[in-house]
Order: structure tokens, then sequence, then C-alpha cells
């Protein structure tokens, strides 16, 4: 029966090391929305300044150009250990000191002065796209409410 190919949970199971869990240990499909799911569906949310998904990526050189046009270009890898032990990989871009205008500069900045950052979990963006996929599949969307 198709119910034992799926792992079903609410959100609150939606995580990078439980769908890592599902998918290499149970090697099942997991239907578990993650924490911002919902809010991710939104017209407002998806159309946001702060989605990475608006923003322009320069796959050529590694940069991101954010919808204001302030270019963040790829400065290192870093890795942070969550307060469970679980190591996570990022890449971080730094938005450029010189942009093409004074205006640009000066959103490149936090309110303090920094220079803005966006740290890129990769594998935690796969494995929410995939959530998603599974969840608006014409299966997913079938069993996940029955939970």
């Amino acid at each position: 029966m198709d119910l034992f190919k799926y792992i079903v949970a609410d959100a609150g199971y939606g995580s990078e090391t439980n769908y890592q869990a599902v998918i290499d240990k149970f090697e099942k499909i997991p239907l578990i929305p993650y924490e911002m799911y919902e809010k991710e569906q939104s017209r407002k949310y998806q159309r946001g300044p702060q989605n990475i998904n608006n923003w322009t990526y320069h796959d050529k050189d590694d940069y991101y150009t954010d919808p204001d046009g302030v270019v963040f270009k790829f400065q290192r890898y870093s890795s942070r250990v969550d307060k469970y032990g679980v190591k996570r990989d990022f890449k971080v871009y730094v938005a450029d000191k010189f942009q093409a205008t004074k205006k640009l500069e000066q959103l490149a900045q936090t309110q303090k002065g920094q220079q803005r950052t966006k740290s890129i979990n990769l594998n935690w963006e796969y494995l929410k796209h995939k959530a998603k996929e599974n969840l608006s599949s014409e299966k997913g969307s079938t069993i996940y409410p029955r939970r």
C-alpha cells in the first residue's frame, strides 16, 4: 500500500535533521511541513525582498543581487553546530562595500553600519524544496490531511 512509502508528521517535526533521517535512514518520503511552510505560501512572503528566491543569482561568478540592486558576493563557507550537536554548513554572501550608487552603498549596510550578510544552507534549501514538492503532489495532498 502507498501509505508505507511515506512518513507523515506535523510541522513541529519538519527539520533538516528529521528530513535527512526519513530519507536516508528510513528510505521513505517525508510528508512533513517545516515551520515556515504555511507562511511561505503567502503572496506577501513570496514577493518579499527578504526571500532569497526573489534575488537574482549569477552562477558564473557566484553572487546575488537583491531586489534593490545590492550585490552580495560569496565570501566564505561556514559551519555551525546547533544546541543538539548537529553541524550545518552555509555559504556566506556579503554585500559589497562599493556598489553602483551611493544609495546602494547605504542599502548594503545594516543600521549599525556593518555590511549586510546572507547565509544560505544549501542542504536545508534543497530539503525544503523537496518537502514543498512532496506536500503539493497529488499523492501528498491526499495523504497529508489524513494524518
